[in-house]
């Protein structure tokens, strides 16, 4: 309708932009090399970080989970399925655990 329209979800820019100037605002200014991207989306969580150069961290087990075969992926089931994407991650595991202890 000839506005401009700016989506700033992943794994677009302006989210990425908006988290690191929070964290500047927390006190904190990372270095990119220091910056990680936890995600299970390789269209979303990987893309974006591959987008803006920071390393990923892949959680094979998330929304993958029924195209890997079994509960513990091997490298080259989760290599195959980043291809399969053209996205990449530097880390993966079959699921991320929470422990508050």
């Amino acid at each position: 309708m000839g506005g401009k329209s700016v989506v700033a979800g992943k794994p677009h820019r302006p989210i990425y932009d908006l988290a690191r100037v929070a964290l500047e605002h927390a006190g904190h200014v990372p270095e990119t090399k220091r910056i990680l991207a936890i995600g299970d989306g390789p269209e979303t969580d990987l893309a974006g970080a591959n987008r803006i150069g920071v390393d990923a961290f892949f959680v094979a087990g998330g929304i993958l989970f029924g195209h890997m075969e079994g509960d513990s992926p091997d490298s080259e089931a989760v290599a195959r399925a980043l291809v399969q994407y053209g996205v990449s991650a530097r880390w993966y595991a079959a699921k991320l655990v929470w422990s508050d202890r």
